[in-house]
């Protein structure tokens, strides 16, 4: 979806340079690798217990063959909410690194440096970076109140990751890293990071099957990963595709839906088998596809950029059932209610289509640049993310009126829900994070850091 981001960048250049000088200094992404065989590797700190004390880790460095390699990061403040952090991210050389040293300085609630130590760790089956890779290493901090005065090396161990269990977890693209991060949902903590082959645009998630399935724009080609081997299982070619951006996927997982912006094609596509089912031409500019059902009937929503036109076609046979207007700037679709939402993030709106005709029933303002949307059938709402506002807006069933917004990240971009625990997570362009909202609550209570820009997230749950 990267591409399709350019589009809004020089009306939203300024605004995201003003949010970006109000924001604490933030862990960079690596720029070009000094090889191409370097890896990626996020350091995560892990600790037990919000006391109040804080922390610094500083100058960690990482041990391949007796040679000490910097890697470079940003302090961790343990006064946070959240648990975890990410205190490193660094392109380093393919090897294995058997220690890890950083030095830790102790302050206390008032922000008086007890002490300050140097520690260094042995890493147990040793950190395996392969060429072109990336990898999590995780520090564990077992400090508390009771254990303040006992030497600093003790408090700290180190892990490599571990393939997570195939349930409950959050996916998290980064394409600037080429790297899906792996979340924890019940615990809201990054467990793995997997490097990704080629130009990702695009990511899906077959519940049922536990199956996600990337979009490569550089090869043509997508990619299925198996969400219990946490593996790349197999690869289905898009040939006579030039510039495949968007990726659906049907709620049962049997088919697959692709937009190729260039050749202005809309295919369907046998996920099982990779076998080409139907293929259309749609629109300027096609963007990604969106499933929904309407009185029983299974039917895809493609925005055309370069035209600025909404094309409803049929999900079983692609065939056109209506073409409208779309707004100046048509960014996402939802269904919600038995009507149609599309966000014109240029004129600041929803418009309110009828899902059989496209009639536009409703323009419905809003405060901030609508972005990404989502349909919250428990309580009733289309959820939209004001980007410009740095935060969501509520537009409850049957209205046409926003209800209300909630502060939720600096730059909120893409959107998820867990309708089994109640939780929105939202993408926060600019912090690379994700913020995690309780539903019911409509409180903040959680924010996960990344390594890069977390362009597309989902959720996979049973």
């Amino acid at each position: 979806m990267n591409y399709f981001r350019w589009r809004y960048l020089i009306s939203t250049l300024l605004a995201v340079i003003l949010l970006a000088a109000c924001q604490p200094n933030l862990v960079e992404t690596p720029t070009q690798s000094r090889s191409t065989t370097d890896s990626i590797v996020s350091v995560y700190l892990n600790y037990t217990s919000t006391a109040d004390f804080r922390l610094e880790i500083q100058d960690l460095e990482l041990r391949s063959k007796d040679i000490w390699l910097p890697c470079r990061g940003n302090t961790s403040d343990t006064r946070r909410s959240s648990r975890q952090h990410l205190i490193a991210l660094d392109a380093l050389p393919a090897a294995q690194y058997d220690q890890v040293r950083f030095r830790v300085e102790l302050y206390s609630e008032q922000n008086t440096l007890l002490r300050t130590e140097q520690v260094t760790l042995g890493i147990a089956n040793h950190l395996l970076l392969k060429p072109s890779g990336s990898q999590c290493l995780f520090l564990h901090c077992r400090l508390s109140p009771y254990t303040l005065d006992r030497p600093l090396p003790e408090q700290f161990v180190v892990e490599n990751q571990v393939a997570p269990l195939a349930d409950n977890l959050l996916y998290a693209l980064c394409p600037d890293l080429s790297t899906v991060y792996i979340i924890r949902t019940d615990q809201f903590t990054v467990t793995a990071a997997y490097p990704l082959q080629g130009q990702i645009s695009d990511m899906v998630v077959d519940n049922d099957r536990r199956l996600i399935y990337f979009l490569d724009r550089q090869r043509q080609q997508i990619q299925r990963w198996d969400g219990i081997s946490q593996q790349m299982t197999d690869r289905i070619p898009l040939p006579m595709t030039q510039s495949p951006e968007g990726l659906e996927i049907s709620p049962d997982g049997e088919f697959l839906f692709v937009t190729d912006t260039v050749n202005r094609q809309l295919l369907k596509i046998d996920a099982e088998n990779g076998t080409r089912l139907a293929q259309v031409n749609i629109g300027h500019e096609p963007s990604q596809p969106y499933w929904f059902e309407h009185n029983g009937q299974a039917r895809l929503a493609v925005i055309s950029l370069g035209d600025q036109q909404l094309h409803l076609v049929s999900a079983d046979s692609l065939a056109t059932m209506a073409e409208v207007t779309a707004g100046q700037q048509p960014y996402e679709t939802v269904y919600a209610n038995n009507a149609l939402f599309v966000s014109d993030s240029f004129d600041y709106q929803i418009l309110q289509l009828d899902p059989d005709s496209g009639v536009l029933q409703a323009r419905i303002p809003t405060m901030g640049r609508p972005m990404a949307m989502l349909d919250d059938t428990i309580q009733r709402n289309v959820i939209i993310a004001e980007q410009s506002r740095s935060g969501l807006a509520l537009l409850p069933y049957g209205q046409q009126l926003i209800a209300r917004h909630i502060a939720a990240g600096a730059a909120p971009h893409d959107l998820a829900i867990s309708n089994k625990r109640r939780l929105l997570y939202i993408a926060d362009e600019i912090n690379h994070s994700i913020v995690v909202l309780d539903l019911p609550s409509e409180k903040i209570i959680q924010t996960i850091e990344v390594g890069s820009t977390p362009d597309v997230i989902m959720v996979q749950e049973p």
